[in-house]
């Protein structure tokens, strides 16, 4: 028995030093490489370099310098249900990973008996106190595999954390500079209201004196209608996008606390580092990476499978088998050795090998998919980021020709030289304008803030 014994664990011994076999507990090395010129053609910003640092060195806290701002995204990120929710899965995870780690050691388990039989007026007592270890061997890299799999997924959880707080940090300045335009929108909404009120009031002199008619007034009457329309708009928005971001805050809906939009400064210069960078920064590839190194370590846990399984068992205990025994207990024990081969199990392992390294192969090409994405992310935030500032002084010297435009039309007409037609265009025009630099001035944050977490900054 004991020859046997030993030549099974010889010939462990040998396979174990073959070299499938050590590749079983080799660990992942990765071999990922960046697509060559993964941002594409980059768009000139006034302020782009070209140093090798990065937007996303920048905290959150010195990209947007709003205190009003920090406060928001600080209760964010604390009370946040979402937020909470992840670190949880991060804490699930550890737990997981305590398991894993502890399969290397044996187990232990007490499970004391006792009886009572009686015959012929005889009682017959037994009892048995035994403690039984089991350990297996992990001679092939099965268990460790899962160790590694089990990090890997706490790794994962992690990299959740950070991806939900990106988002986080997104949403709440997205939708705390959206406010900060509809303020803007609904301060020139009401300039504009009270300069068509007072046109109302002109065309009405205008139509006593019999200079125009009452279609002009009507006219005028509509277009103030019309912007009055436009305000309540506006601020019906402000109030669904105060619910929404109070939603975030896991507050209920009230006022939201903020400054002026006009605040805001842009960075001195715009830095987009190497495209490698996205490899460490950005947590969704980060997180592609490691499905690749857990499909590995699948794999070799699916191979594993295909060699012999050794497991050590003993028992001790403390027992009585009944009778009248001058010395009631005695200590009994007993030592086993099993080596489980797998032989024929229908073809099942040789499908789980298959399975695990198409399943990897998926991994390699959803890593190559998630990295274009994070280039077409970023190239995208810059386009729409370089066109906004382009537009912005456009746009201003824009809204300053219409507002001269306007005056001197509504002085040709109270001089009976122009129509309350031309200058109701005028002001329709200058109104659109100025809503539109607005617009734009709230599309070139938004765009650096996504240029902000597409280069994976929001930490």
């Amino acid at each position: 028995m004991k020859q046997t014994a030993y030549l099974a664990l010889s010939a462990i011994v040998l396979l174990s030093s073959c070299k499938e076999l050590k590749d079983l507990r080799t660990d992942y090395t990765p071999d990922q490489t960046v697509p060559e010129n993964l941002i594409g053609q980059v768009p000139l910003l006034p302020n782009l370099d070209g140093s090798t640092s990065s937007l996303a060195d920048l905290s959150w806290r010195n990209l947007f310098n709003d205190p009003r701002l920090e406060v928001l995204v600080d209760e964010a990120l604390a009370n946040n249900t979402d937020m909470r929710t992840s670190r949880l899965r991060v804490e699930e995870m550890e737990i997981a990973l305590s398991t894993a780690k502890k399969a290397f050691l044996p187990s232990l388990s007490f499970s004391p008996q006792g009886s009572l039989t009686s015959f012929n007026s005889v009682e017959n007592k037994t009892y048995s106190f035994p403690v039984t270890a089991q350990w297996q061997a992990d001679i092939f890299g099965s268990l460790r595999n899962k160790r590694k799999q089990a990090e890997i997924l706490r790794a994962q959880s992690q990299d959740m954390v950070q991806a939900t707080q990106c988002m986080l940090v997104a949403n709440v300045a997205n939708l705390y500079y959206q406010l900060l335009m509809l303020d803007e929108e609904v301060r020139v909404l009401t300039e504009t209201e009270a300069i068509r009120k007072e046109s109302i009031s002109t065309q009405q002199a205008l139509m006593d004196a019999g200079i125009v008619t009452s279609a002009a007034v009507d006219q005028m009457k509509a277009s103030y209608y019309s912007v009055q329309t436009q305000k309540i708009d506006a601020e019906t928005q402000i109030t669904q996008i105060e619910n929404i971001l109070c939603n975030l805050l896991a507050r209920t809906p009230q006022h939201i606390s903020r400054g002026k939009i006009s605040d805001f400064v842009f960075p001195e210069s715009v830095g987009l580092g190497v495209p490698s960078l996205l490899l460490s920064k950005r947590p969704d590839v980060r997180a592609a990476q490691r499905d690749i190194e857990h499909a590995f370590y699948l794999t070799n846990d699916a191979k594993s499978a295909l060699y012999p399984q050794l497991t050590l068992s003993g028992t001790a205990s403390w027992t009585d088998n009944g009778g009248v025994i001058v010395d009631p207990g005695r200590m009994l024990w007993s030592a086993v050795a099993s080596l489980t081969q797998p032989i024929y199990a229908q073809g099942k392992i040789r499908a789980n090998i298959r399975l695990s390294e198409k399943q990897m192969e998926e991994t390699k090409l959803a890593f190559v998919q998630t990295m274009l994405n994070a280039g077409k992310e970023v190239n995208d935030a810059l386009v729409t980021c370089a066109s906004a500032r382009k537009k912005s002084d456009v746009l201003a010297e824009q809204v300053k020709a219409l507002d001269s435009a306007y005056n001197a039309t509504k002085e040709l007409m109270l001089h009976g030289q122009g129509t309350y037609l031309e200058v109701l265009t005028a002001q329709e025009s200058l109104l659109s304008s100025q809503l539109g630099m607005i617009a734009n001035e709230f599309s070139g944050i938004q765009s650096l803030i996504s240029l902000y977490i597409a280069l994976g900054g929001g930490n």
